[in-house]
């Protein structure tokens, strides 16, 4: 059998070119990969504006918001309404109306009972429910909430902690007043913090029975913050000395997880390093840092509490 050079070498150089492009495109697809936490944090948002407008425990109806529910709101865990596990959140509610205008302090204590949820109302500047009286200018009713003057329908659920990174969208919404309903917006800041990551990592841990590792650097600590343990049964805090720092608890019910001590892990670690590791560690058994392999859980076993252990890089 005799070959055709002149054949083999036209039929190359015509399907050199398709060849390339095949290799090239091969390449391309196994050399980038795609983020799939890309803008994870701004879909989140808008998830939790759509739960938010529809629990029946806050609305009346679709994003008109009831004044009594929003005010109990705040005296629990926003994140008992919606969480995720990777961002915590804050939201915040607030009338565009403005002040309600009043001639006397009577004509407020309808406005003092829904804006700050006061069961008892006494009425007066040197109460908890006022018409506050202006030189220029209407006056306007105002209550005390958290032991501060309220002007307006305005509600805040949740917090917003030392953050890592953020992100903040608004969303046009209602407050139900009687047959009617008063434009308001709807404000909810997205954050990434430390407190959200290593509290993620310990819950990942605890339901997929696997560990999980954070990596952070030192100057994304929140000031004060020496230790990372639980409060009570719902929540995990970080503290400075033996009280939480203000504001850093994070609602995570039902996980047994053990403190850590980060400023020892600081201290003890390389003064040098600027770059640290947790691990979270599912636990069948009780240990200590690294844990052996006969104390972590496997699939078939129960989960009885999660170690972290710090390390420098």
């Amino acid at each position: 059998m005799k070959f055709d050079i002149m054949a083999i070498v036209m039929f190359l150089l015509r399907m050199g070119p398709a060849i390339f492009f095949v290799l090239f495109m091969t390449l391309l697809f196994f050399s980038f990969k795609v983020d799939i936490r890309e803008n994870s944090m701004e879909r989140f948002v808008f998830e939790l504006s759509d739960t938010v407008t529809s629990d029946t425990n806050l609305v009346a109806d679709k994003s008109v918001f009831t004044p009594g529910k929003l005010s109990a709101a705040e005296q629990v865990e926003a994140e008992q309404y919606a969480q995720n596990c990777d961002f915590g959140y804050q939201l915040d509610i607030e009338a565009k109306s403005g002040p309600t205008v009043c001639n006397a302090d009577g004509e407020c204590a309808g406005f003092c009972g829904s804006v700050c949820g006061l069961s008892t109302i006494d009425l007066g500047i040197t109460g908890n429910c006022n018409c506050n009286l202006e030189i220029i200018g209407n006056d306007f009713c105002e209550c005390k909430k958290n032991g501060e003057w309220q002007d307006n329908y305005k509600w805040r659920l949740g917090y917003m902690p030392s953050s890592i990174a953020e992100t903040n969208s608004k969303f046009p919404v209602g407050i139900e007043m009687g047959d009617t309903a008063l434009p308001a917006t709807m404000s909810i800041t997205a954050y990434d913090s430390f407190l959200t990551r290593i509290s993620c990592a310990t819950a990942k841990a605890f339901y997929t029975k696997e560990k999980f590792a954070v990596r952070f650097a030192t100057n994304q600590l929140p000031g004060g913050a020496t230790t990372f343990k639980r409060a009570g049964g719902t929540h995990v805090c970080l503290y400075s000395g033996s009280d939480p720092v203000e504001g850093e608890c994070r609602y995570l019910p039902g996980i047994n997880v053990g403190d850590l001590n980060i400023l020892g892990s600081l201290l003890g670690g390389s003064i040098d390093s600027t770059k640290w590791e947790i691990t979270a560690y599912p636990l069948k058994a009780s240990a200590t840092c690294p844990p052996g392999a006969s104390a972590i859980a496997g699939r078939d076993d129960a989960v009885s509490s999660v170690l972290l252990c710090m390390e420098a890089l």
